[in-house]
């Protein structure tokens, strides 16, 4: 090949390596996420929630307030009856609200188990545990490329649904 050829390969490839970069850096890197939590900065045990105080202490996180304008998640807890799963409360985030109801046409559903309400104080620690234990399920109504595109503004916390 000639040395034309090589050069522009060689540019290619360094501008591929470069959006590779830039991509990773600002979705993908690992970060703690932040978690704001009441009384602003100072590190303070998180509140014991419960389902009345959950949707005001949660329209205060970051995470909340950094939804997308059009983003529509379900959160939905669960206690087993019958060996089935059966949704006891559901609450429906968006961005800087969360309301109690069932979400329409939701992007995403979270499905934890009702005995981790209380831990939702600490919204990653709350769903790790959760995880860990096999008493969370994600259902995502859209693709992994839409979800990730729709979602970008809010990849820092992707951890706090175990991915």
């Amino acid at each position: 090949m000639g040395k034309k050829v090589w050069i522009v390969l060689i540019i290619l490839v360094l501008l591929i390596a470069s959006a590779g970069a830039y991509v990773y850096v600002n979705y993908f890197s690992a970060g703690e996420p932040e978690i704001v939590r009441a009384g602003s900065g100072n590190s303070v045990p998180a509140p014991i929630l419960t389902k009345e105080t959950l949707p005001a202490y949660f329209e205060q996180q970051a995470l909340v307030k950094a939804l997308p304008n059009e983003a529509v998640i379900a959160l939905d807890f669960f206690e087993i009856k019958d060996g089935e799963w059966v949704v006891v409360d559901s609450y429906t985030l968006k961005r800087g609200s969360v309301t109690v109801g069932e979400a329409s046409n939701p992007d995403l559903v979270i499905t934890v188990a009702s005995k981790y309400l209380p831990q939702f104080g600490d919204f990653c620690k709350a769903t790790k545990n959760a995880k860990a234990n096999g008493d969370i399920a994600f259902d995502m109504k859209l693709s992994i490329t839409s979800m990730m595109w729709k979602y970008k503004s809010v990849m820092k916390y992707r951890e706090c649904f175990g991915f």
